[in-house]
């Protein structure tokens, strides 16, 4: 069966078709163009104008960006709808339904969500309980029910609560082992996060 890419615009179908150029040609070409003098002709200060935009389209930090969004598409094309251990940035931002859902159940991202710091798979993901976030989240039960969770520490004192969801017949608790990978994809998305870098969340490679 064929399957299809979806590309959003026409710049990121010229990101994946044209090669990037060298970083040392890209400087170079920046710091040869001198910049229109006052006392070119409005015609040939527009010309200049329109031929910087065409040089940053195809180098500049958003034409890397996008090509870095396309081909981590491309890449993760038939990557599964199920519960498994993401490790790398670009299984998390190009992250299926399924994972999509209960990556956004990290209390960590989910915090960064709700203070509108991250993507949070903006135009995929549906967050069904704004403003809830671990305990009180649904989805953060169905991953954590029946395991054992350290909610306090204090100098070496544990406060240990266990958490038992009853859920629909139509939505079963994942079985422990997609659980586990759940929540070891949790402790590598902090990771990224925390870093400052590339949002986890964002399948256009956005920075946070």
């Amino acid at each position: 069966m064929a399957q299809f890419v979806h590309i959003d615009s026409e710049m990121d179908f010229d990101a994946i078709s044209f090669a990037q150029p060298h970083p040392r040609m890209v400087e170079f070409m920046r710091s040869t163009i001198p910049n229109p003098s006052q006392a070119l002709t409005d015609a040939a200060r527009s010309f200049y104008q329109r031929s910087m935009n065409m040089f940053e389209h195809f180098s500049g930090h958003d034409a890397v960006r996008r090509t870095r969004a396309a081909m981590r598409k491309i890449q993760h094309v038939f990557m599964p709808d199920d519960l498994r251990e993401y490790t790398t940035i670009s299984q998390m931002q190009q992250a299926q339904p399924q994972m999509q859902r209960f990556l956004m159940a990290n209390p960590f991202i989910r915090n960064m969500y709700q203070q509108q710091s991250i993507s949070g798979y903006e135009g995929h993901y549906v967050d069904m309980q704004p403003g809830a976030i671990g305990v009180t989240h649904y989805d953060y039960g169905q991953i954590m029910s029946g395991r054992v969770v350290v909610t306090n520490e204090d100098e070496g004192e544990y406060e240990i609560t266990t958490i038992f969801d009853d859920t629909p017949e139509d939505d079963p608790t994942p079985v422990l082992e997609a659980q586990v990978d759940v929540t070891n994809s949790w402790d590598n998305m902090n990771i990224r996060a925390q870093r400052g870098m590339e949002d986890p969340t964002d399948e256009y490679c956005g920075i946070i």
